[in-house]
């Protein structure tokens, strides 16, 4: 197995780049589950090692590029409020509508999912950082949530 490392050659190494961190809250999303099937799907030609490291990496971009364009969750957030409020109001003036009580509640379950998920996501980071940085909880841990 020393061999197998001692023969490859590291050329793509960037020291300033990020390490890849897997985020918790990348489970509950149903399109996740959809990403890893997909990378999953890969050719059949070589070791298994080559593979499996094949897959690796085809998974690591695929899911760091789906990141990058689903990332923004606190503007997700903001129109799942306005949403709500909306149809709160809508609601209000016809009380006898179930169309328009149906989205409400959907609204409200979607709001609430995604309210989950980033408290998961927040849960993760406060503790990783925690991990790295110990204990100098007040102006770090404000910086880093607001």
């Amino acid at each position: 197995m020393i061999n197998f490392f001692q023969n490859q050659s590291i050329t793509n190494i960037n020291p300033k780049a990020a390490p890849f961190r897997f985020k918790n809250g990348w489970v509950l999303n149903s399109e996740y589950n959809d990403i890893v099937k997909d990378c999953f799907a890969f050719s059949n030609t070589g070791s298994y090692q080559a593979q499996f490291s094949k897959f690796l990496k085809n998974t690591k971009t695929t899911i760091k590029n789906w990141n990058k364009a689903n990332s923004n969750n606190s503007d997700c957030l903001k129109n799942l409020r306005e949403d709500g409020k909306i149809l709160q109001k809508l609601a209000d003036d016809n009380p006898g509508s179930t169309e328009i009580i149906d989205k409400f509640f959907s609204n409200q379950a979607k709001l609430s999912h995604e309210l989950y998920i980033n408290t998961i996501n927040h849960k993760q980071k406060a503790k990783v950082d925690w991990l790295t940085k110990g204990d100098e909880c007040t102006k770090f841990f404000h910086a880093k949530m607001s």
